[in-house]
């Protein structure tokens, strides 16, 4: 399974009337105007921009500038705040011993109006209100369906935060509302904040996670009997390597892997957020788009966003029942399954997976993802099902045994699996390399400047030059607390004054548009600090939290798998902090979250350590398990703690909603998972959820118990060269001129249709199309609704799965039988 990091938002980066920095070409300023929040596949870009290697190394070096040209600043505020109180605190003293001390005297500067600032801002514990956790766990209930559903039709699951976020905080006004009319006193209906609808949104995001990095729709899949029966009888897959999912075992097995990744990083959250301000696009374009709600524009985009989705929802429910009347059993054509199987290109076409089959949720995640990511799918599935799988498919008798099944990986299924494979283990492999380069840019150039501002100070120092005063915001609330002014920005950084930019914005835009959060002045700036470090979260916590969950995860897990001993799961959880620190940097960075991939190598590791006798099939898919989600979930939080930072939120309240979530999760996700697997055929080959990455889990299994001897004949040479094609197109991708090196497929986006088909890529560019021709027709309503429709439309889908499985659980049968056949000549 693939999860595709894929949002847009129209979130206000910059007031229209904020100061410009330098001059800027007419394109470049048009471009500005243009410019939102996006966040493609893997990384942050505004407007139509995507960032290149060069492009983020650039961007580091200009962050590391800005850091260190303001942290001076910031640190003498918060040092003279602390010196007023103390000074206070002995005047306080004095008068108390019958001394006559002069009156406290409220200054001009920064540290008195942080001091008021602070005292309006929500206790953490007060932003924890049961009204939240309940809409949260609720929500992260209906996304844990839709999460599954993708997962176990096609394994490409776009992220659904901002979806969470809107509807975290519609229903929350509206139950205000209702409590308001109702006339319940404050105690019971307290003012809405951004801090409360944070909290939501993390909840919800931490409960449905876990279906994706609980393995629903991967590895737990892979160890069942129906991945056993499509792999095939090929050397290494054994019947005794199977282990039916039951429901007790599934919510045990999610509490171990689950909860101790939630605690892995905590020590080191001031590092990533504070020291090196790594971005975390999708963390940032939801804090912005939180703290637009409590704006009066912002209300009102917000207002127009859910009508929007909740259209498209009614929509899509409804056409995924009229469809269910059409999918009935029968002989009715050669070609049957309702309008899922419709022939759009022909009978011969659809033999080869091309047609449109009317699923509409894939159409919606067409819209949310980049252009870039949709046109490489389909450029990958020309290359595959156009090209080369009917090219291979005549070698058969020569390549591989003719009269093989579908399924069975010593034929051309070996070929659609283990090139997939191929492509983005290299890929993500690139990626992991590139990000520890631009880690050390990172640490490079932060030291750098650091050294040149000290060098700097010290001259001004023997110059005996006074130091600036920063400037007094109007409303330091405005940084984020949800309570500001419009006039005030409304929390996401901007502002009419004449305050400092973290960046200025000629060297943003040579940045190639990477910098993430223009506008914030340095008094926000000390703000947001302070809200971060206020409620710190006791290291001794997080290392008793992490070490406690890690003896349940090795206690607990060998009795549900055997073949899984102790000491593997003990190594992966030792060696996941460190994996989990490098995929949160790279997360921070580029938003690429690759934890998949790191589960990956930990199959192939720990199969090939236990042995086909030991069980390694069995062992190195449970243990995958402990790295995939610790890792996972570990850079969640991270996402959630940079959230929070903007809307002035409680790192001890994020950190309590993550695991109020995840604990919702641990019971949520198996349930729904159940719902599917008591009412639906799941992982046969040709049904509606056939789970694709389940059998691809197990073949990676079984490859590290067997070795590459169970490939087919010139597998393992074509693996080799697309590893070589995807070194290429990524080199070119990053080190082209940007004009040249956006049109460069992207290679793990390209993979996924050579194992799922070409039907997800002609699903998918029909929502591409749409966003086209939209943003031709009508560009601000495009920017401002699109993601609002496509969630809409996949959420629909999702749900009716609800109503769905009943119907099947109750023995409910569709009534019309819909298939096609060739006519006759």
């Amino acid at each position: 399974m693939e999860r595709l990091g894929t949002e847009e938002w129209d979130a206000p980066l910059r007031s229209s009337s904020a100061p410009t920095h330098g001059t800027l070409s007419a394109g470049a300023q048009r471009r500005r105007a243009q410019a939102r929040i996006r966040v493609v596949g893997g990384r942050l870009v505004e407007g139509t921009n995507d960032a290149s290697f060069t492009q983020i190394a650039r961007s580091i070096s200009a962050r590391a500038r800005a850091v260190a040209n303001t942290e001076g600043t910031t640190v003498a505020l918060e040092r003279r705040l602390s010196s007023r109180r103390e000074s206070m605190r002995l005047d306080s003293i004095g008068r108390g011993a019958g001394e006559e001390g002069p009156a406290p005297i409220a200054e001009e500067g920064g540290e008195m109006d942080l001091q008021a600032e602070v005292a309006k801002l929500p206790t953490w514990r007060s932003t924890l209100t049961l009204r939240a956790l309940v809409i949260g766990a609720l929500l992260g209930g209906c996304f844990c369906i839709i999460s599954l559903k993708l997962s176990l039709t096609t394994g490409v699951i776009p992220s659904l935060n901002i979806a969470a976020g809107l509807l975290g905080f519609f229903f929350l006004k509206s139950l205000a509302k209702g409590l308001d009319w109702a006339k319940l006193p404050v105690k019971f209906n307290p003012p809405l904040t951004a801090q409360e609808v944070t909290v939501i949104q993390t909840t919800c995001v931490a409960c449905y996670g876990l279906a994706f990095n609980a393995g629903f729709g991967t590895y737990v899949l892979a160890m069942d009997y129906q991945s056993y029966l499509n792999v095939g009888d090929v050397e290494g897959n054994r019947p005794e390597d199977v282990v039916q999912p039951q429901l007790g075992h599934l919510m045990l097995y999610s509490l171990c892997i689950s909860l101790f990744g939630v605690f892995m990083l905590v020590p080191v959250r001031k590092v990533l957020i504070l020291d090196h301000e790594l971005p975390y696009p999708s963390g940032t374009a939801t804090g912005l788009m939180i703290n637009s709600f409590f704006t009066t524009s912002g209300l009102e985009s917000a207002t127009r966003q859910i009508r929007c989705m909740a259209k498209w929802f009614c929509v899509s429910f409804t056409w995924d029942l009229f469809k269910w009347f059409f999918q009935a059993a029968g002989d009715c054509g050669t070609i049957t399954g309702g309008f899922g199987s419709f022939p759009t290109f022909g009978i011969q076409a659809y033999n080869w997976t091309w047609n449109f089959d009317f699923q509409i949720n894939y159409v919606g995640v067409g819209m949310l993802c980049p252009q870039i990511v949709t046109w490489s799918m389909m450029f990958g599935a020309i290359i595959s099902w156009g090209i080369m799988w009917p090219l291979i498919n005549n070698k058969a008798g020569d390549w591989y045994p003719e009269g093989l099944s579908s399924t069975d990986f010593r034929g051309l299924y070996g070929y659609k699996v283990f090139l997939s494979i191929a492509i983005m283990l290299v890929d993500g492999l690139y990626i992991v390399i590139k990000l520890l380069i631009l880690t050390y840019l990172s640490i490079r150039a932060r030291r750098r400047a650091a050294a040149e501002a000290k060098a700097t100070e010290e001259a001004a120092a023997a110059g005996n030059k006074p130091a600036e005063a920063s400037p007094a915001p109007a409303s330091l609330a405005a940084a984020g607390s949800g309570t500001a002014e419009p006039s005030a920005g409304g929390g996401n950084g901007q502002g009419n004054n004449e305050d400092k930019k973290l960046v200025d914005e000629s060297e943003e835009e040579e940045d190639g548009g990477h910098h993430t959060l223009a506008g914030e002045t340095e008094d926000q700036r000390v703000l947001r600090r302070h809200v971060f470090m206020h409620d710190a979260i006791p290291n001794w916590l997080a290392i008793v939290g992490y070490a406690a969950m890690l003896a349940v995860a090795v206690g607990v897990i060998p009795t549900i798998y055997d073949q899984a001993k102790w000491y593997y799961v003990l190594v992966a959880g030792i060696l996941s902090p460190i994996l989990a620190f490098a995929n949160a940097y790279g997360a921070g960075l580029t938003d690429w979250n690759m934890a998949s991939l790191y589960g990956k190598l930990a199959i192939f590791i720990f199969a090939a350590w236990a042995g086909l006798e030991a069980g390694g099939v069995i062992a190195g898919l449970a243990v995958c398990g402990v790295v995939f989600a610790s890792v996972s979930s570990a850079s969640d939080l991270m996402q959630d703690f940079r959230t929070g930072y903007l809307t002035l939120s409680s790192p001890r309240a994020m950190f309590a909603a993550q695991l109020i979530g995840a604990c919702c999760g641990v019971v949520l996700a198996p349930l729904c998972f159940w719902l599917f697997w008591s009412a639906f055929p799941i992982g046969v080959p040709g049904t509606l959820y056939f789970a694709p990455y389940g059998t691809v889990y197990r073949g990676m299994a079984i490859v590290g118990v067997e070795g590459v001897s169970m490939l087919p004949q010139n597998c393992l040479a074509l693996c080799g060269g697309f590893a070589g094609i995807t070194i290429c197109m990524n080199l070119l991708r990053d080190f082209l001129p940007h004009k040249w090196g956006r049109f460069i497929p992207l290679p793990m986006c390209m993979a996924l249709p050579f194992y799922l088909g070409a039907w997800l890529a002609v699903d998918m560019g029909v929502g591409a199309v749409i966003m086209l021709v939209w943003g031709y027709l009508n560009s601000a309503d495009c920017q401002l609704l699109s993601a609002a429709a496509a969630s809409g439309l996949i959420a629909g889908d999702g749900i009716w799965s609800i109503p769905s499985a009943i119907l099947a659980i109750a023995g409910v049968n569709p009534p019309i039988c819909m298939g096609w056949a060739k006519g006759s000549s």
